[in-house]
Order: structure tokens, then sequence, then C-alpha cells
């Protein structure tokens, strides 16, 4: 189901699932540590969005530095003017790693809040259950697309960085 698809509302709300008091008390558990984990994997995700950002300011910046003032950075300054387009680059593929973190822990908060409605209320469990799952199979879908193109950037910056290059062509 596509992320701006709502679901299916129908006039009346469907029917409570008759869960257990342990089973109720589990979900209300599961959901508290998903909005845990959802609520920091967005705190810690915008916090590297923020450095990821100052590393992508600071590389577009020594594009146009001369080379006295990378010259006085040592082997750091050296570094960078050898593969400042790398860098910039890699801190663009990682701003936008890290934006799709922030939208996981999104979907994963609001996935719990939709489990926690279904142990907590005693009405509508089947309509937050399906909405929950719908987030947390959306999760899921972002953080595997995340662990995937970031393996690629891991490969392409170490080719990238260490003169691989020639081997990949």
């Amino acid at each position: 189901m596509p992320l701006g698809r709502k679901l299916p509302v129908e006039s009346e709300k469907l029917s409570r699932i008759p869960f257990r008091v342990e089973d109720e008390l589990m979900i209300a558990s599961m959901a508290k540590w998903m909005g845990f984990i959802g609520r920091f994997i967005m705190i810690v995700s915008v916090i590297g969005l923020f450095f990821i950002l100052l590393g992508f300011v600071f590389c577009l910046l020594m594009l146009g530095a001369d080379d006295a003032i990378l010259s006085e950075m040592g082997k750091f300054g050296e570094f960078v003017k050898n593969n400042n387009v790398t860098l910039a680059v890699l801190a663009a593929a990682f701003l936008l790693l890290n934006s799709l973190q922030v939208a996981a822990g999104y979907h994963l908060f609001w996935a719990s809040r939709n489990f926690d409605n279904v142990a907590r209320t005693n009405e509508a469990d089947q309509d937050f259950l399906a909405a929950g799952l719908v987030r947390l199979r959306t999760a899921a879908k972002i953080s595997t697309t995340v662990a995937l193109f970031q393996l690629a950037v891991n490969v392409l910056a170490v080719m990238a960085l260490t003169g691989l290059k020639e081997l990949a062509s």
C-alpha cells in the first residue's frame, strides 16, 4: 500500500479482537519499546544529519580553497584536496541515508502508537492493527533500502578513497 493511501474507512468501526490480558500487556510493552526505538532513530539521525551537513558544507568550501589554506592543514588538507569531490558525494549520500532513517523512525513511532491503541482501547482493534502493520512494513522497507544503499556507498567509498577504482573498470 503506498504511503499516501489511507486504509479503507468503513461506516462502522471494525470489531474488537478479544485478546487475553497477558497479550494486551505484551502488545503494550512491545508498542512502548517500538516507540522508544522510533524516537531514538529519529533523534540520532537528525543529529547525524547536522554533522553530515557540516561536513558537506566544509567539502564545498574546500573546493574553492587556496592551496595555502589546505597546506596549513597538513596531511588532512592534502587528503581533502585530493578527495574533495569524493568526500562531497559521500556527504550527499549520507545526507540521503540519514533522511531515510528519519522516515523509518517516524513510521516505527506511529506503528507503536497504533499497536498501543490495540492494547489500550476497546474499539477498532482491527483498524489499529492494520494501520500499525502498514507502518511497520513501511519502516522495514525503508530500513532495508537504507542498508542496501549504505553497503553500496561503503564499497564505492573504499574504492574511491583507496584508488581501487581502476580495478572496477
